[in-house]
C-alpha cells in the first residue's frame, strides 16, 4: 500500500499507540495532543508532533486524513469544533474515539455542510490493538471509507478486521453491540 500521511489527535494510550504503529509501518504521521508533555513524550519516540490543531492541519497536504482520539462527550466535540474551520473540502476525519452513534451522524451533517468527509470509526481491540493491529467498525460515506480503507487494513490486525459497517452511526452503533456482547460474556 502507497504510504499515507496522516494526524492523530489525542495521544492517550489509542491514539498513541495508533500513531506509533502507522509510524512504524512507513507511514507519514503528525500527532497532536493538547497535553504538552505527552506531545513532548512522544516527539521522543520519534512522533512528529504539532502544537496545535490549526498546527497539524497546516502539517498535512489536502486532501487530509485525520484520526480522532480523544474521550468522547465534550472532548470530542470541542476537537470538532476548533476543527470545523481548519479542514476543507475532501479531508476525512474520522473519529475512533468511543462516541455515542446519534453524535456521531449529528457531526456527519455538521461536517457534510462543508464537504469534510465524517467516518464514524468503532476501534476494537484496546491498547493492546493500537499497537499490534485493531479492528475497524466504519459507519461514513462509502467513497470515504474507500479513501481510509487501505490505511486501516495496514493498520488492523487482519485485513477482515475492517468493514463498512453502512450509515453514518452504524460504527459507533456497531461497536456499542461488540461491546454489549462482550461485557455479557465477561459477566457470564
Amino acid at each position: 500500500m502507497r504510504d499515507v500521511k496522516l494526524g492523530v489527535i489525542g495521544l492517550g494510550r489509542m491514539g498513541a499507540g495508533i500513531a506509533l504503529q502507522a509510524l512504524s509501518k512507513g507511514h507519514e504521521v503528525v500527532g497532536f495532543d493538547v497535553n504538552e508533555a505527552v506531545r513532548g513524550r512522544l516527539s521522543t519516540q520519534g512522533l512528529p508532533v504539532a502544537d496545535s490543531l490549526a498546527g497539524l492541519v497546516r502539517r498535512l497536504d489536502p486532501p487530509r486524513i485525520l484520526l480522532l482520539y480523544v474521550p468522547h462527550g465534550e472532548a470530542t466535540d470541542r476537537t470538532c469544533e476548533g476543527l470545523r474551520p481548519l479542514l476543507a473540502r475532501g479531508d476525512i476525519l474520522g473519529d475512533g474515539g468511543n462516541s455515542r452513534w446519534t453524535d456521531s451522524v449529528r457531526r456527519y451533517h455538521e461536517f457534510s455542510q462543508s464537504d469534510v468527509r465524517f467516518l464514524d470509526i468503532g476501534t476494537s481491540g484496546g491498547v493492546s490493538g493500537a499497537h499490534n493491529g485493531a479492528c475497524f467498525m466504519v459507519g461514513g460515506d462509502a467513497s470515504a471509507f474507500g479513501a481510509i480503507q487501505p490505511l486501516l487494513v495496514d493498520l488492523a490486525i487482519d485485513p477482515l478486521g475492517v468493514c463498512h459497517t453502512g450509515a453514518p452511526g452504524t460504527g459507533h452503533f456497531t461497536k456499542l453491540i461488540h461491546n454489549a456482547i462482550e461485557f455479557g460474556m465477561v459477566q457470564a
